[in-house]
């Protein structure tokens, strides 16, 4: 079986790991809710420029963040793409088409640049929080912080058997290949189609069975609904520090998004 491990740089050392799994995600969750809530572009390339900072500081690889951001940009490049072309306002561009001609707006352009920054911001947090911490340490550390156990547990066991299945789909594949089974024509060939549709609900079923000899596995090593660990965490000094940083950097760009210190004045 080949796949790619979440945590692969989980085991370096460097301040962003040492932090206190508990603390790292209560504090980036805050700051993933500020920077989702930016609303100017220079603030939010502040902030995109920080996370970046940290994560150089825990020595993330610069290919795995852009391969991160590679897999969920793409679901939400269509929106982006679109939205200048929804808003009313000053016409900058005009792309004519057969039927009708779409015209961006300034004020669209703004709202798709920010959007995209808001995405970019959000998923380096949670890059930056789940490149630095232990896999089993993040589903611990969501137990401890009293997340409800079936989802905890749900998740887990996603992730583990995904690969599972991953690999017992591409020995599906195998067999149809050693068949001499076409992988060119799909939408032209019936056969072809059926095949196919015959192999999906086949990996259902492989799947479902699977997944009643694993629940049947547990029941008999006396699993209850609660997976238990030897290990427990150490909330220290500095990690109360890292948080209270963490989060007093959101309310800084929080601040500085809404016209710095005047509005604060101002909002009292």
């Amino acid at each position: 079986m080949e796949h790619f491990h979440l945590d692969e740089f989980a085991r370096l050392n460097s301040p962003i790991h040492r932090f206190d799994p508990r603390a790292k995600i209560l504090s980036c969750l805050v700051l993933l809710f500020i920077v989702a809530n930016l609303a100017r572009p220079v603030t939010l390339g502040v902030a995109i420029a920080v996370i970046l900072l940290l994560l150089k500081l825990a020595r993330i690889p610069v290919g795995l963040i852009a391969r991160r951001l590679a897999w969920v940009l793409p679901f939400t490049g269509g929106l982006i793409l679109v939205l200048p072309f929804t808003r009313t306002g000053t016409a900058v561009l005009t792309v004519p088409l057969p039927m009708v001609s779409l015209t961006a707006t300034a004020d669209g352009l703004s709202a798709a640049v920010t959007m995209a920054l808001r995405i970019v911001g959000a998923l380096l947090v949670v890059t930056l929080v789940m490149t630095t911490t232990r896999f089993n340490d993040f589903l611990r550390a969501l137990s401890d912080l009293k997340v409800p156990r079936v989802f905890v547990q749900l998740l887990s066991f996603t992730t583990r058997y995904m690969f599972v299945l991953w690999d017992e789909l591409r020995r599906m594949n195998r067999a149809r290949q050693s068949r001499a089974f076409p992988n060119r024509g799909f939408a032209s060939r019936r056969h072809t189609r059926m095949t196919l549709g015959h192999s999906i609900g086949l990996l259902f079923i492989r799947s479902y069975e699977r997944g009643e000899r694993v629940y049947l596995a547990m029941l008999s090593r006396s699993y209850g609904g609660e997976i238990r660990t030897c290990g427990h965490f150490r909330l220290f000094g500095r990690d109360v520090a890292g948080a209270l940083g963490i989060v007093a950097l959101g309310i800084m760009l929080f601040i500085l998004d809404k016209g710095g210190w005047t509005w604060l004045i101002s909002w009292k």
